[in-house]
């Protein structure tokens, strides 16, 4: 599992914020791609098991945003990033 990347098909299903950058979204995607691996090895789950993961990754990821704009505010603007799973 660990060389199977889930990332492309994660991107069919969410739909990203205006304000999400390009390593943004390939880190939100990685990080939703190893919570599935991990939390559903078999490769089933339905939409609200979806919008749980694509929640909880993208928490991580803002947590990461906000400890760069701590160490460099002029470089990384504080943005509120946001997430919506199709279904």
């Amino acid at each position: 599992m660990r060389k199977v990347s889930l990332a492309s098909e994660v991107g069919n299903y969410v739909e990203f914020s205006g304000e999400f950058k390009i390593r943004n979204e390939k880190a939100l995607k990685r990080i939703m791609s190893g919570l599935i691996k991990l939390l559903f090895p078999d490769g089933r789950f339905d939409d609200s098991e979806l919008k749980q993961v694509a929640d909880l990754a993208l928490e991580y990821r803002q947590r990461v945003r906000d400890w760069l704009h701590k160490l460099s505010p002029g470089e990384y603007p504080l943005e509120r990033l946001s997430v919506k799973v199709r279904g």
